[in-house]
Parts: C-alpha cells; structure tokens; sequence
C-alpha cells in the first residue's frame, strides 16, 4: 500500500544511548524523510535498513557543509545586565542600579519589545549554517577485540581535558540548505598533524602574515 498510495517516505530512528554511558537512558527519536528516487525505491531502502545501525560516514562525508542545529547553554532568569548587556547606572542610583533608567515615552503607554527587560538567558533554539565537516572519526570501535573509545586523530587522545561541555546535549546536523560559500571553505582539507599546545604558545612574531604581506 505505501508503494502504490503514498508519496512522502519517512524513517523513524533512534539514538544508541547506551553506547554513551550517561545517566540517560531514553533514546531519542527522530523522523527522517527519505529524498531521491522513486518510492517504490525508498520503500525498499528503508526496509532495507530495519533493526540496523546506520554510521555517520553513510550519512556525511568529509569537505561537506552542513548546517548544525541545537539549544545554546541556559544561564536561567537574568537581569539586563547580563542578559543585554546594558550599562550599569551610577553608584548613588536610587533603588539599585542593575536596571534600565527608562523604559519608554508615556505614549504609547505600552513597553516596546526592543527594551532590554528582565527574563531568560540561554537555552534557545539555534541554527548555524555552513560548518564544513573536516574529519569523521571511528568513535566506538573494536581493535584488537577491545573497544576503543578514541576520536582522536592518532592512537593517543589529543584532548588534554575529557569533559567535552554540554556533552548530554542533542545537536541535529544536515546537509547545508545554502549554496553559497567561500572559496576556502570549498576547497579540500588535508591535515599534517595534530598537537595538543596551545596555538599561541610557539608561533613567530607575524605568523599570519601571508605571501601578499597582510595581516
């Protein structure tokens, strides 16, 4: 029947929570709709793909743009200070100075959205666009019959600080919806080497001067 009435195919996938070793142990779901080919085809595929783990090289590739979806870092319910940044009022301000003097003319007698006011900080829906894949690790793999937990380029781990932030966050990644980027970014990454100092510790004076003579 859903080779012959419909025409839109999705997939429901989950997460291998359990691989992560988190105090979480929900999956999460995803509905994903299959593109390209006849449906009859992608009925077949998504048959194909039942009760099996789908890698992330069988998704993405190296060199390619994605665009990256998730939830900024949440900070709670902070003033206008923090929260937009606005100057601070004078020492001797009467009835605290974390405030803003004036929140608008008497008429219209309402509050206008672009005044800084008091709310929630962080923890927002974004997207950023354009953000090139420049290498796909193995991540939990078996060597030797042992499982390797290792993403890093070599064999020995070139993070010096495990805790990855926000690591229990749930990022969604496809393929970038725009075209246009730059010629850097759409050229192909090769890597020399990978070090764990810190990228200003060692360098010339003036490493970043280019063969033109600018900065």
């Amino acid at each position: 029947k859903m080779k012959k009435y419909c025409t839109v195919i999705r997939v429901i996938t989950h997460t291998q929570i359990k691989l992560l070793r988190k105090r979480q142990k929900k999956a999460h779901i995803h509905e994903i709709q299959l593109n390209g080919g006849t449906i009859p085809e992608k009925v077949d595929f998504a048959r194909g793909l039942m009760e099996k783990t789908v890698p992330i090289k069988d998704v993405f590739s190296q060199d390619e743009m994605v665009d990256v979806i998730g939830v900024t870092k949440g900070h709670g319910v902070k003033g206008v200070v923090a929260r937009w940044h606005v100057k601070k009022l004078p020492r001797k301000t009467h009835k605290g100075l974390r405030k803003v003097a004036c929140i608008g003319a008497w008429h219209p007698s309402r509050v206008a959205y672009s005044v800084a006011r008091v709310g929630q900080k962080g923890y927002h829906h974004r997207t950023e666009i354009n953000k090139k894949i420049y290498r796909i690790g193995d991540g939990f793999h078996m060597k030797d019959g042992k499982l390797v937990c290792n993403n890093a380029m070599t064999e020995q781990d070139i993070t010096e600080n495990p805790s990855i932030p926000w690591e229990d966050s749930l990022i969604t990644v496809w393929s970038s919806r725009t075209s246009s980027c730059s010629r850097a970014l759409a050229s192909e990454f090769a890597s020399a080497f990978s070090t764990s100092a810190s990228p200003s510790s060692h360098r010339p004076r003036g490493w970043l001067r280019n063969r033109s003579g600018l900065r």
